[in-house]
């Protein structure tokens, strides 16, 4: 059985052992969100390593930080100082891990306006359910 992430770097971990990232980021939600109010700061604080043999596009290092500052604000914890270094900040818009400019232009204006500031800043495009799970 694969152990569920508890922070960044046991992300980068799993994924470096071909799990793939939408198992990881769901399943290290479903941790935060089980764990204790104690508990939730030390699943932002550590910052996702680069880890040789793990491919990690800039859309989804700005998705780390983002899901970090967004749970920090939602459940008044510190934000970590690592999401703000520059390479958690796309240059151009991205929806879905590809560049805006390959979707409708009335799809990503509708969401536009539901993306939380904690991504949309970060040049994200996303609904503003992104962090929840059934």
């Amino acid at each position: 059985m694969i152990r569920r992430p508890k922070n960044f770097i046991e992300i980068m971990e799993l994924r470096k052992s071909g799990v793939p990232a939408y198992v990881t980021n769901g399943d290290f939600l479903d941790e935060f969100y089980a764990a204790p109010n104690r508990l939730k700061q030390s699943f932002l604080d550590d910052e996702p390593p680069l880890i040789k043999g793990v491919e990690i596009t800039p859309s989804a290092l700005a998705q780390f930080a983002a899901i970090a500052e967004k749970l920090a604000h939602d459940y008044d914890l510190h934000v970590p100082e690592w999401t703000s270094k520059p390479i958690y900040y796309l240059d151009t818009p991205y929806l879905a891990g590809k560049p805006a400019n390959e979707y409708p232009r009335e799809l990503i204006e509708c969401l536009i306006d539901e993306t939380p500031i904690e991504f949309s800043k970060r040049n994200l495009i996303v609904t503003d359910n992104i962090l929840e799970r059934r």
